[in-house]
C-alpha cells in the first residue's frame, strides 16, 4: 500500500480524502482540475505536496469568506523552510493585500501564493480550472482568471502555510525557486 493509499484509508469520513489514478499524464492543470471538479464542498483549498498548512489555515480563511461574501479566493503569507535542515526560515514579502493585488497582476506582476489559496466552489463552476495551454505558469494564470472575472481576492497577513524549498520542487524548473523577497 502507497502512503497516499493510507493516507485515503486513515482519512476522516467527514474531511475524505479521494484518491484518482488519471489513466494519462495530464500534466500540473490537468491534474489539478480534475482534483477541483472533484470536490463536493463550498470551499475548494489547495495544499502543494511539498507544503504543510497551519492547523488554524482553513478555519481563518474560511471565516475571512464568510464575513467577505463580496470575496472569492482567499491566500496566506507563509514562511520557508529548507528540506534539508526543517527550520523556518524567510517569511515571504511578496505577497500584496486588498486593492494592489489587481494593480500587481494588471502590471504583470504576482503576489499570491497557489499553495495558499482557498476559494469558493462556485468560481470554479464559472471559471474552470488553470490552463494546459501553458507549463509552468498555471497558478499566475488561475489567479488572473478571478481577476478578469471581476472577482475579489485577498491574502491574509497570518502565516498559515510554510512551503519547503528543495532541489527537486517544480518552481525551480522554471524560475530558479519560489519568490520570496
Amino acid at each position: 500500500m502507497t502512503v497516499v493509499e493510507q493516507w485515503v484509508k486513515k482519512s476522516n469520513p467527514s474531511f475524505p480524502l479521494i484518491l484518482c489514478n488519471l489513466p494519462v499524464n495530464a500534466g500540473f492543470a490537468g491534474a489539478i482540475t480534475t482534483g477541483y471538479y472533484m470536490s463536493s464542498g463550498e470551499y475548494i483549498a489547495v495544499n502543494d505536496a511539498d507544503g504543510i498548512s497551519h492547523p488554524s489555515r482553513f478555519e481563518k480563511q474560511i471565516d475571512f469568506l464568510e464575513k467577505n461574501p463580496d470575496y472569492d479566493l482567499i491566500g496566506t503569507n507563509y514562511q520557508v523552510f529548507s528540506d534539508v535542515n526543517n527550520k523556518k526560515g524567510q517569511v515571504a514579502n511578496w505577497l500584496r493585500y486588498g486593492d494592489s493585488i489587481r494593480k500587481i497582476y494588471a502590471e504583470g506582476g504576482h503576489c499570491v501564493c497557489h499553495g495558499t489559496i482557498l476559494f469558493r466552489g462556485k468560481a470554479f463552476d464559472l471559471l474552470g480550472g488553470p490552463t494546459r495551454r501553458i507549463t509552468g505558469a498555471e497558478d499566475y494564470e488561475f489567479i488572473v482568471k478571478f481577476l478578469n472575472a471581476n472577482l475579489k481576492i485577498n491574502n491574509l497577513r497570518d502565516i498559515l502555510y510554510f512551503y519547503r524549498s528543495h532541489d527537486k520542487q517544480r518552481s525551480k524548473q522554471f524560475y530558479g525557486g519560489e519568490k520570496i523577497g
